[in-house]
């Protein structure tokens, strides 16, 4: 766990252009099977991004 986050891995960056999100803007800081934390660069908003596991 980081608390400032580390840059999205491929797998990563193509989960957040599928939830309409620009990969370069994100910076991950928890990643689970489940769900993924993220923060932005600029605002340092954080946001969870659920998994849609089937």
């Amino acid at each position: 766990m980081h608390k400032s986050g580390i840059r999205p891995t491929r797998r990563q960056r193509e989960l957040l252009e599928a939830k309409r999100l620009q990969p370069e803007s994100w910076l991950v800081r928890k990643d689970t099977t489940v769900h993924m934390e993220i923060i932005n660069r600029v605002t340092g908003k954080a946001k969870i991004i659920v998994k849609g596991g089937q």
